[in-house]
């Protein structure tokens, strides 16, 4: 029940644990965005991702097949295009908690956010704040 409660800290726990190639694996489909291409070409980003989390572009390859089914899953476009997409959204939320405490992921986990997302780190500290008023409000009507 907990892990439907609260989903990030049990997969952040299981992520921080994962091999380095399947972590880049999901490093590059986080930068991506909501999918990534198959087959897949990496660009200047996403090979600085692989060297920085410890894997190489072959066996980042190899991670995709083996998460096929776990964490990532091939899937087609509506145009019947092959393209790499997170099993389920809150695994990338938990990959983002991974690279975030770790200062030599700090460009990987700003590159990966969008705009949205990255105003929301700032104005909350993290995901929505639902009915709450986040931090930056409260401090700001004090004022």
């Amino acid at each position: 029940m907990d892990f439907f409660t609260r989903p990030i800290p049990l997969l952040r726990e299981v992520l921080g644990q994962i091999a380095p190639e399947t972590r880049a694996a999901l490093a590059c489909l986080y930068l991506a965005g909501e999918e990534l291409r198959a087959p897949i070409e990496f660009t200047d980003p996403l090979r600085d991702a692989i060297t920085r989390l410890g894997a190489t572009e072959a066996s980042v390859l190899q991670a995709f097949g083996a998460c096929d089914g776990t964490f990532l899953q091939l899937s087609q476009t509506p145009g019947g295009d092959p393209v790499w997409r997170f099993r389920h959204p809150t695994i990338r939320e938990g990959f983002a908690a991974v690279v975030a405490q770790d200062p030599n992921m700090v460009t990987v986990f700003l590159d990966g956010l969008s705009d949205e997302e990255l105003v929301r780190q700032v104005e909350c500290g993290g995901p929505p704040c639902g009915e709450q008023w986040c931090a930056f409000h409260r401090r700001s009507t004090r004022a």
